[in-house]
């Protein structure tokens, strides 16, 4: 499934559509009609965790083969809602902090799972179950803060995430540049793309 998954994905940067090159109404389409088909298939495990009133144990076991396939237009509801908000001059300034964690996102990845692990596991500090859901949402929106500053702050210095750097590196079997040339801002486009 995941080799279908990066094909599809492949075939919507050639089309342009993860580039947001198409229109506005393409992206609007593409949001409510995923959004759409992925709560449709996920409306019956929905109802039994609303029904259980958010067990976490009901929670976890909802990973269903109707769960697994609203995966993919869910996405493409994201997708959709991205390119949309982009494509205004006012909310794109306000995404700009989120593209770099997006550079940085296999380095994110790894450090949310990590701490994910040691934060509520047995042989962390054992805080599963322990929070009402504000407060499980308050952490989310710490650790989301705490990603994008540090995001900030390690893109004016280095060129590349350091997860990304030592994935680029293994598979260029060569030491690629780490460090950022000196008053280069990750966020102000380059001189190829300023006169593209």
């Amino acid at each position: 499934m995941l080799g279908g998954l990066l094909l599809i994905g492949m075939v919507m940067l050639k089309w342009g559509i993860l580039s947001g090159r198409r229109s506005r109404r393409f992206y609007l389409l593409l949001m409510l009609a995923g959004y759409s088909l992925a709560q449709l298939l996920r409306f019956g495990p929905l109802v039994d965790v609303l029904e259980s009133d958010f067990d976490p144990f009901v929670t976890l076991n909802q990973h269903t083969l109707a769960r697994e396939f609203s995966q993919l237009p869910l996405a493409l509801g994201h997708i959709g809602l991205l390119a949309l908000l982009s494509s205004f001059a006012t909310t794109r300034r306000f995404l700009r902090p989120f593209a770099a964690v997006g550079r940085m996102a296999l380095t994110h990845y790894i450090g949310q799972t990590i701490f994910s692990i040691l934060f509520f596991f047995g042989f962390g500090l054992a805080m599963f179950g322990n929070f009402e859901r504000y407060e499980l949402l308050l952490v989310c929106l710490a650790v989301g803060l705490a990603q994008i500053l540090f995001s900030l702050w390690w893109l004016k210095r280095f060129r590349h995430g350091p997860l990304e750097w030592l994935w680029r590196a293994s598979t260029r079997w060569e030491l690629i540049p780490f460090r950022m040339r000196p008053k280069a801002n990750f966020l102000a486009p380059s001189s190829e793309q300023a006169n593209a």
